[in-house]
């Protein structure tokens, strides 16, 4: 009853965290007849700006988690993120090239996501020999086509316009500001999908755990699980990432968040990592709007600083971790 009681929890919190989103912003509180449509210019505000970025937010912060939580059990490793297969390179790639093309903007979350996807598919066509995917060349191909992709991003970049440099630089830090209900679709549709699918092999996941040779011996098609877990990890990633830019570690921190709440069990470990996620998002672009009066940071930057100082401290502690 403990970890059900826990997701409730979190649940109330992300829903206080979301509301909190959307009543206050830059330009002051909107009150609930505003929100019921009352209030005319606010409440076009509110469908308009608030309430997609809220959204956004959670759903890409849901859909980070989840796929960290896919990745850390598929590598059995607990500093797994879900980029580690370069599809946050492939992304900004895509982007990038939109953005320097002068192309326009709302094909920015497409090309976005078509970079994530080759990637996915090249480095998991490599990993595979046999029918047999390697983790161990997963993560070094990933690692080789975040590498090359990076450096042709960056000779990108020299050729942008320096008006529109900002709002590149923007994207790839991570931001909510100014998204639409495009992303929120595109967010929803890698979530909803992703999650179902995570959430049905949530038992086998668990065998898995456990060790690819115990698993093959009570039945488990070990390779049929591994290419699902990294179909529907990548699939989430990239959606999340073409839709709000690279958000740094939330997919690192919200599985060991919601491990500590709700046990290692997927059937729970993984709705956890999707609601400690959608809160650590929401609450992180919270801070970006408010921590500085005036400005607003993008929500990349405080998730990366609250990242390293949260893997600083794992690594403080790793005797408690397979490191």
């Amino acid at each position: 009853m403990r970890p059900v009681r826990n997701l409730i929890c979190l649940g109330g919190a992300l829903l206080m965290a979301g509301m909190l989103a959307v009543a206050h912003g830059e330009m002051g509180w909107l009150t609930p007849w505003d929100w019921m449509g009352g209030g005319g210019g606010d409440a076009r505000l509110l469908l308009e700006l608030r309430l997609p970025r809220a959204l956004l937010g959670m759903l890409a912060g849901a859909s980070l988690g989840v796929a960290g939580a896919l990745m850390q059990g598929f590598f059995r490793n607990p500093v797994a993120d879900p980029y580690v297969t370069g599809v946050s390179s492939g992304a900004a790639f895509g982007a990038v090239a939109v953005l320097v093309a002068g192309w326009p903007e709302w094909m920015v979350s497409l090309a976005a996501f078509a970079g994530a996807a080759m990637v996915a598919v090249l480095v998991s066509r490599l990993a595979t020999r046999d029918g047999v995917t390697s983790p161990l060349v997963l993560l070094l191909g990933g690692m080789a086509m975040a590498g090359f992709l990076q450096a042709v991003t960056m000779g990108l970049l020299l050729r942008a316009d320096p008006f529109g440099l900002r709002s590149v630089l923007i994207w790839l830090m991570g931001s909510l500001a100014y998204r639409g209900w495009d992303q929120v679709a595109m967010a929803a549709a890698g979530l909803l999908p992703g999650m179902v699918v995570a959430l049905a092999a949530s038992r086998v996941l668990d065998l898995l755990a456990a060790g690819e040779e115990s698993a093959a011996a009570l039945g488990v098609p070990v390779e049929t699980v591994k290419r699902l877990v990294i179909g529907v990890a990548c699939l989430l990633a990239a959606t999340a990432v073409a839709s709000c830019g690279i958000i740094a570690y939330a997919g690192l921190m919200a599985p060991h968040l919601a491990r500590m709440l709700t046990g290692a069990r997927h059937a729970v470990a993984l709705p956890g990592a999707g609601l400690t996620g959608a809160l650590l998002l929401t609450v992180s672009d919270l801070l970006s709007r408010h921590l500085i009066p005036g400005q607003e940071l993008p929500v990349g930057v405080i998730t990366g600083v609250i990242g390293a100082l949260f893997l600083a401290g794992l690594l403080l502690k790793r005797k408690h971790l397979d490191l």
